[in-house]
């Protein structure tokens, strides 16, 4: 995967530390007071000496770290950066705190340790007078920021069951999180505020991603940009717009099944973060540290907000999560000397493995991980063995050992090299990658088996081990070899293991296309089934449990009450507000009226006429050919769509009154435009959305000046942040690749002086 970089600092040669040494296992006993001692820990992972504890992270100076933040403009200054520099990548942490006045910290320089380098430097990038400066540009692709509450993942529930967690405690967690989510829904339906709040909090990102891309009449396609349409800028109240209340129903369906598709839960006490390594040794194994620069964000309802992990024993994990063992508890501690690392988890260095490589085989070049220091799961769970994986022969996996200099047919660089590179690596990147065809695998067996712990479980997890670095290490592995492997074990055929129930329904309500053309309305999902369970409840796997007994149900209750809550929108067939030009029109005395030369019974038959040839000749013909057979292109419906707003605007009064022209503002909509809407809005629901594409703008000027729309209008600002300047971006929540307004010269220099 690709990842945006910032260009900041560029450090000189001999202000780089190359090749440092990493740290190494140093075979202490590991911590087991936390152990299931149930199960058998004699198959522990071998101790190997050549095991690096401190993979892919190192120190940076404090000097070098406040350069690399006047370049980015940051007013928080970050503990730790996630880089790149010259081949090499990793995770860079202060050396001392920034307010240190020793000059060994204050100096600059950057150490790169030998698991980082990923590439080879060359002889004259070690040189000033040879080496090319921007190949030593710090080049940042994320750093650190106040840390968010997390969520009780999916794949968590079952290893928590497994690990000693009670049921009714998960299930608990899971009813709080639905509980709040109840509330914040019901409050929606009639406060335009939370409405605007909750919109922002789950839909933000499709909105900037979606932004740029709004046409300049109708409105938006996305639906929490039409939202903001009819409640930002027109006022709407959802039981007062038809539109409006349907794209809120879509918005809640689709964060509701964004709730079912997780099966998880929000938990104050937990929060997922950076993890580096102890580099000063003062961790022992079982040990982590692990500080906030602010505490965790307030979940809604929570009593309490945490704010110190210091102290407590929490669980560690790292997604993706499948082995029992891939959950560890430790100590969190408070160390002096590492008091300056903030938002990061520091592990220990000392023991036989590293911490991050038990948790899915992770590191520490940009590996985040899951803290959770929650007693309700905390106290009962208790850690698995770490089991030895089989090797590569086991699973029939082929490797290929050709290097660079292997190609080279005639000598190393020519033309014909750099084409057999090319071919080979072509080759080898095009072959089939399993890594999805085994997790599959590996989620239906331990589902039909209900256990993570039978011998084929374990099986199918070491295979995915193995593989998930398979380009890296030049493994081979196809769909023969791993049907192969599936037979010589005995596993059962994918037909012979039953779907996961949990998994079926959930995707009934965006089912394959190829396999079904029926969706289920998520309504009718979460209903109970016609068929009662017919085992306990104890004897179903956890997903299923805490999904159709726990989720499913209050699922059903929120959108009963949504429906009941929205239904005065559908009863409606007028709207004052946009009505009021017409009916101030036919106010106004006839003499008057006669003066102006305005007939408007008239103009509103006669304009009604032209209106319907409108809807007929062109805007039904757009909606119906949406579903023919070979629907129109894009350039075709766009054409389409400006030739109807074109014939809208043709529409002109029988009158040339100069009234029709007048306009209340420079930038407001004449007074033929306003009585266009008005006619329209009292011909009832047939034209409601004819009315609102074609003249959006012109609803949004009625409806926002009216008294309620003003009312709506006032309040949604009021809540609104400001644009943040640009720079300031340092300490607020960003969206994922969001420069966040950094901005960064250049040549990515700064003056080592200033």
């Amino acid at each position: 995967m690709v990842s945006f970089t910032r260009p900041t600092f560029k450090f000189s040669p001999p202000e780089i530390r190359l090749g440092v040494d990493d740290l190494h296992a140093n075979g202490m006993h590991e911590d087991h007071r936390f152990d299931d001692h149930s199960m058998d820990f004699c198959e522990l992972m071998v101790h190997d000496e050549q095991e690096a504890m401190t993979d892919g992270c190192a120190c940076i100076s404090v000097g070098a770290a406040k350069l690399v933040c006047k370049s980015m403009k940051l007013v928080r200054w970050p503990t730790a950066f996630q880089a790149r520099i010259n081949g090499a990548k990793g995770m860079w942490y202060i050396s001392a705190p920034y307010e240190t006045t020793k000059p060994e910290h204050l100096d600059i320089w950057i150490e790169i340790r030998k698991s980082q380098l990923k590439v080879q430097f060359r002889d004259e990038d070690m040189h000033v007078d040879t080496c090319e400066l921007d190949r030593w540009s710090f080049d940042v692709v994320s750093w650190g920021k106040p840390l968010q509450v997390s969520e009780n993942h999916r794949d968590f529930v079952q290893i928590l069951e497994d690990r000693g967690v009670p049921r009714n405690t998960l299930e608990d967690l899971v009813q709080i999180g639905l509980d709040l989510c109840t509330d914040e829904l019901a409050s929606i339906v009639h406060y335009p505020v939370a409405l605007t709040l909750w919109r922002h909090k789950y839909f933000a990102r499709q909105e900037v991603a979606r932004v740029n891309r709004m046409q300049v009449r109708g409105l938006p396609i996305e639906i929490s940009l039409r939202t903001h349409v009819l409640v930002d800028e027109a006022g709407y109240k959802p039981p007062e717009g038809p539109i409006l209340a349907k794209a809120v129903t879509y918005m809640v369906e689709t964060n509701l099944q964004d709730i079912r598709s997780h099966i998880g839960a929000p938990c104050s006490s937990s929060t997922t973060v950076v993890g580096i390594a102890d580099h000063m040794g003062q961790l022992e194994p079982g040990e982590v540290y692990f500080a906030l620069s602010q505490p965790l964000s307030r979940g809604e309802g929570e009593d309490k907000v945490c704010s110190v992990f210091t102290g407590k024993e929490v669980l560690v994990a790292r997604h993706p999560t499948l082995r029992g063992s891939e959950i560890q508890r430790v100590r969190c501690v408070y160390k002096p000397g590492l008091a300056h690392l903030k938002d990061v988890i520091v592990m220990s260095t000392k023991g036989q493995v590293p911490l991050a490589s038990k948790l899915q085989g992770g590191d520490y070049d940009g590996d985040k991980f899951w803290v959770c220091a929650d007693p309700r799961l905390v106290e009962p769970f208790r850690d698995a063995p770490i089991l030895k994986q089989d090797g590569i022969e086991e699973f029939g996996i082929e490797r290929d050992s050709t290097t660079l200099s292997d190609l080279a047919a005639d000598s190393v660089g020519s033309a014909s090299h750099a084409q057999a590179w090319l071919a080979k690596a072509f080759e080898f990147s095009l072959k089939v990658n399993m890594l999805g065809t085994i997790t599959n695998r590996f989620y239906k067996l331990s589902y039909s088996e209900q256990t993570l712990w039978s011998p084929l479980v374990k099986s199918v997890l070491d295979l995915r081990d193995t593989i998930i670095d398979a380009p890296k290490n030049g493994y081979s592995f196809n769909h023969g070899a791993f049907n192969s492997y599936l037979k010589s074990k005995g596993f059962p055929t994918y037909g012979e293991m039953p779907p996961p129930r949990f998994q079926h329904n959930i995707e009934s309500v965006h089912p394959n296309p190829e396999i079904d053309f029926t969706p289920a309305t998520l309504l009718e999902a979460v209903r109970p089934p016609k068929s009662q369970h017919l085992r306990p409840r104890a004897a179903l796997h956890i997903k299923v449990d805490v999904l159709f007994y726990v989720i499913n149900p209050t699922i059903e209750r929120i959108l009963l009450h949504l429906k009941a809550s929205l239904a005065p929108a559908d009863k409606l067939d007028s709207d004052p507000d946009l009505e009021h030009p017409l009916r101030q029109l036919e106010s106004l005395p006839s003499s008057f009226l006669a003066e102006l030369k305005i007939d408007s019974h008239l103009e509103r038959k006669v304009l009604l006429k032209a209106l319907d040839r409108v809807n007929n000749k062109h805007w039904l013909k757009i909606w119906l050919s949406k579903s023919a057979v070979l629907p129109p292109t894009a350039a075709e419906h766009a054409a389409a769509l400006a030739t109807c707003f074109a014939a809208y605007d043709a529409v002109a009064p029988t009158s040339a009154s100069w009234y029709w022209h007048s306009r209340n503002a420079p930038k407001a909509p004449s007074n033929w435009e306003c009585f266009k809407v008005a006619v329209l809005a009292g011909e009832g629901k047939k034209k409601r959305k004819f009315m609102m594409q074609m003249a959006k703008d012109t609803v949004i000027y009625l409806k926002s000046f009216s008294e309620s729309g003003r009312k709506v209008v006032q309040l949604v600002a009021g809540v609104k942040k400001p644009k943040r300047p640009k720079g300031c971006v340092a300490g607020i929540r960003d969206l994922e690749n969001d420069d966040g307004g950094a901005e960064v010269d250049g040549n990515g220099e700064e003056d080592r002086e200033t």
